[in-house]
């Protein structure tokens, strides 16, 4: 064998390990991605039955079982968003944040969330609030109402 064969056989390798490895994190990121939006689901089913049930609403992590927040790339948690964005002072309605920091959470928190942000855009444009995106600092902000009533408890 020729020494160009092995730096031939060598860059192969190299390559394919690389691509397989760039496959390998999009499916990672699109499968939290995915989880997001289910959490986004399953938060969006346990207020609407607190609402049915005549409870009062505490728009706060409180509202329901910690596993639905627990995402590895994504920071989830439950907060008081306006129903009219136009208007901060208006009623209040639970709404999912997500947040994605480099520096905080690591690269993959804030492909991660650029992932969902866009997915959302196309999924749900109306329930998406208060977008801050940093790309300087590599940070994403974002909120999703996910009742467009009001139902915080005052």
């Amino acid at each position: 064998m020729v020494v160009s064969e092995v730096v031939t056989a060598i860059l192969f390798v190299v390559i394919v390990t690389a691509v397989g490895f760039g496959i390998y994190v999009n499916g990672e990121r699109n499968d939290m991605v995915d989880q997001a939006k289910q959490s986004i689901a399953a938060i969006t089913e346990r207020v609407q039955a607190v609402k049915e049930s005549g409870e009062d609403i505490a728009c706060t992590n409180a509202l329901v079982d910690e596993a639905l927040l627990a995402n590895r790339f994504l920071s989830l948690a439950i907060k008081a968003v306006p129903v009219d964005e136009a208007d901060p002072a208006s009623a209040m309605t639970a709404g999912l944040r997500i947040r994605g920091n480099e520096e905080i959470d690591g690269r993959d928190a804030y492909a991660t969330a650029n992932l969902l942000f866009e997915a959302l855009k196309d999924d749900d444009q109306a329930n998406l609030r208060k977008i801050k995106k940093d790309e300087d600092a590599r940070s994403m902000n974002f909120s999703v109402m996910l009742f467009k009533d009001a139902v915080c408890a005052a």
